[in-house]
């Protein structure tokens, strides 16, 4: 970016601001022929229940969650569910709705050099309907899922209590976090209060700082990401501003380049 600032208002509640983002930021996650340069500022509403570990958070974290977690299951620019966007290359309902087959997308890395497999797949399931979860869609992801098996380092089998047409949504950010994939090795040798505070994603950036009640940064990864290659932004910093008012003025003043606005002030925004 430079010296260039791009400031974006984004229409509309937390959730379709959420998607907004998510479309605003994608392009800049693309290859770049040279080095990562300058940062991207986004004052957002809320970052769920502020914390790195999106077990214990909501929907309302999924802007922040986005570029740090790769999603089990992948979604298009057109919101649709994707099988070349998400860590799952192809997924298959059984002819009965009672289980789902997915197969992982070979060769992802987290961002300390392990594997993504399937184990880590069922550990995030496992997670999402753990009682110590508390995001969005838990109480679905525990109705749904009866056991969870893992045959081979590619392939996971999610078995069901009743007939289920649309796991996979759920697992994708269509709905909320849940399908953030978490790196099971790592966080059972640290621990959860560890993990939030030194957290580690398979997503094009990785973790910087996060202060609670005030931002989260990331930096863009030094290698090639498997779907991004190496992003043209090397920092991403978001910020808590609660007040829209305050938002619009910082959009203003170029102190941010992207937040979220009502529909009823968006003629407040320069074009």
């Amino acid at each position: 970016m430079g010296k260039e600032k791009r400031r974006v208002g984004v229409q509309g509640c937390i959730l379709k601001a959420a998607v907004l983002m998510i479309a605003f930021l994608f392009p800049l996650w693309a290859y770049a022929a040279s080095a990562p340069t300058g940062e991207i500022r986004l004052a957002v509403s809320e970052l769920g229940n502020d914390t790195m570990d999106p077990v214990l958070t909501s929907n309302g974290a999924k802007p922040m969650m986005t570029p740090f977690y790769d999603n089990l299951i992948g979604v298009g620019p057109d919101g649709k569910l994707s099988k070349n966007t998400g860590v799952a290359r192809d997924w298959k309902l059984a002819p009965d709705s009672m289980s789902l087959t997915i197969w992982v997308r070979p060769g992802i890395k987290f961002h300390n050099g392990d594997d993504l497999t399937s184990a880590d797949v069922k550990f995030t399931l496992e997670q999402f309907s753990s009682s110590r979860c508390v995001s969005s869609e838990v109480g679905t992801l525990r109705k749904i899922i009866k056991s969870i098996e893992t045959p081979d380092p590619l392939t996971v089998v999610v078995r069901y209590h009743k007939p289920n047409a649309v796991l996979a949504n759920f697992l994708s950010r269509q709905m909320g976090v849940e399908g953030s994939v978490l790196p099971k090795n790592y966080f059972e040798k640290h621990g959860a209060q560890y993990f939030n505070t030194r957290p580690i994603g398979s997503g094009p950036f990785k973790f910087v700082e996060h202060k609670v009640g005030s931002h989260v940064k990331y930096e863009a990864v030094n290698y090639p990401h498997w779907l991004a290659g190496v992003p043209k932004i090397k920092y991403l910093t978001f910020y808590l501003v609660k007040e829209e008012s305050t938002r619009i003025a910082m959009l203003k003043t170029g102190e941010v380049d992207v937040t979220n606005i009502s529909r009823d002030r968006i003629q407040e925004v320069p074009g």
